[in-house]
């Protein structure tokens, strides 16, 4: 259940975010893969500590942005830095502590495509 939830989750989050030809794109294609199993991690965690009895508690794990910037580049898009840091609560549950990577950084490259703007390339 959890892949089927995952994958349902990639094909709105490639449409939203590279636009309707994300697949022939393979850096799209590519961030949307991660992204799929990162969210089918998630959510196998969630599922299979959530409903373990009264007091339980369930897997979480979020991100947090610690820092963005923006710049034009020469080719008319734009390129965005996102810093960012991963947490959970794994030490509350069965999943334990450490179950997500602690951050990172994340170029993002965006390019106005008639009236909408998506992601051309993520670093």
């Amino acid at each position: 259940m959890a892949g089927t939830i995952a994958n349902e989750n990639g094909t709105v989050y490639a449409l939203a975010m590279f636009g309707p030809d994300w697949a022939s794109n393979p850096e799209a294609k590519n961030a949307v893969d991660r992204m799929v199993e990162a969210n089918q991690s998630v959510l196998y965690d969630l599922m299979a500590t959530a409903y373990r009895g009264s007091g339980a508690v369930g897997c979480k794990a979020w991100s947090e942005l610690t820092e963005t910037s923006a710049n034009a580049s020469a080719t008319g898009s734009r390129i965005l830095r996102v810093n960012y840091s991963n947490h959970d609560n794994g030490n509350e549950n069965a999943v334990g502590a450490g179950a997500v990577s602690s951050g990172g950084s994340v170029i993002v490259d965006w390019k106005v495509v008639g009236v909408r703007e998506y992601v051309v390339a993520i670093d």
